[in-house]
């Protein structure tokens, strides 16, 4: 039987986040096949634009100054224009997460008229026939890059995320230089997180391990556009020390510096893990974030990882990859990073 070290997380919470995702509609207009989210069910209702503005105050009064605002698709809200107006007026910094087959010209100029730091848009493949298929949308590839075209048109920052599959995970040079020559500033990846319905799609440990390299080599190879890495690129870098006695580190800054607010205004550390991890506002979104047990409870999973994660001495780094990804994938919020190729010396 493996001996389990101690496991302690040296961390402090911000007393107030300084990022909020805000997850403002419960509606897309796509069906893509990898969602982890309800927008199937049509009977979900988004609140109200004065539902939502209440939930802005408070986040404004608590001096949290960026904002970004995710849904399934936020711009399926008709009073979206509104939002980004109010959010802009009080000097927040708003970046938004689309799928950006809604954003025509007359959305764009409207961006540019607000403090709208950055759109990510999603773009799974250089094959519009194979984008198309992972959305639900056979016109989803060229609306995404005329939305692209069109948020450059108008000075704004726009950023390219390709969930990553074993469809094309061998693409991403191609989309790489597919983003650098859309004159996107940022290109990143994201894990697909896993569900029932979208097995088919996710890769392997070696697919995997070849995506974390083929990154790690685009690092510094555009001009004037980041290439952001993955959890486990440290593997790649040189002199990273080896330290099973370090305390555990969080791999991103859920819980501790950020939090997430679902559509129907639960508190989460993770948008994806709300399901495990949420509560309902009802004493006030700072009261919330500094009193909720869940956030207890989210950092105490990283003190329980198992396996060969729990007595690793990159967890430090890594922090045992991310636990929505590996819930989706295992079903179990302790479990070790699939993921991962790296075998802990003296692991067995």
């Amino acid at each position: 039987m493996e001996k389990m070290p101690n496991v302690s997380i040296n961390l402090s919470r911000l007393l107030v986040p300084d990022t909020v995702y805000f997850d403002i509609t419960p509606q897309c207009n796509l069906r893509c096949q990898h969602c982890y989210s309800e927008c199937e069910n049509i009977n979900l209702k988004e609140k109200t634009y004065k539902e939502v503005r209440n939930i802005l105050k408070q986040v404004i009064k608590a001096k949290i100054f960026k904002i970004d605002l995710v849904g399934r698709e936020p711009l399926m809200r008709e009073d979206f224009g509104k939002i980004i107006r109010y959010i802009s007026q009080k000097g927040c910094l708003i970046k938004i997460a689309s799928n950006g087959t809604l954003i025509n010209p007359e959305i764009a100029k409207t961006f540019a008229s607000y403090n709208i730091n950055s759109v990510q848009i999603s773009i799974d493949s250089v094959s519009a026939e194979k984008h198309n298929m992972f959305r639900g949308n056979n016109n989803a590839f060229s609306l995404a890059v005329r939305g692209i075209e069109l948020l450059k048109k108008h000075g704004i920052n726009a950023c390219i995320a390709t969930t990553l599959t074993n469809f094309n995970f061998k693409e991403l040079k191609k989309l790489a230089d597919f983003a650098y020559k859309l004159g996107v500033y940022y290109y990143r990846t994201k894990l697909l997180i896993g569900n029932p319905h979208n097995k088919k799609f996710q890769i392997n440990k070696q697919q995997y391990k070849y995506t974390v390299e083929t990154l790690f080599n685009l690092k510094n190879h555009y001009k004037n556009m980041t290439v952001e890495q993955l959890h486990h690129s440290f593997l790649f870098e040189k002199n990273i020390k080896y330290d099973p006695a370090r305390s555990i580190t969080i791999p991103c800054g859920a819980g501790i510096s950020r939090c997430s607010l679902t559509y129907d205004f639960k508190i989460t550390p993770c948008i994806a893990l709300a399901h495990l991890y949420s509560a309902p506002i009802k004493k006030g979104l700072v009261k919330e974030w500094q009193n909720n047990p869940i956030f207890n409870q989210w950092l105490k999973t990283f003190t329980l990882i198992k396996g060969k994660c729990g007595i690793c001495g990159y967890k430090y780094v890594c922090g045992g990859g991310c636990r929505a990804n590996v819930f989706g994938v295992t079903n179990n919020i302790f479990s070790s990073d699939p993921w991962c190729w790296f075998n802990p010396k003296n692991y067995k």
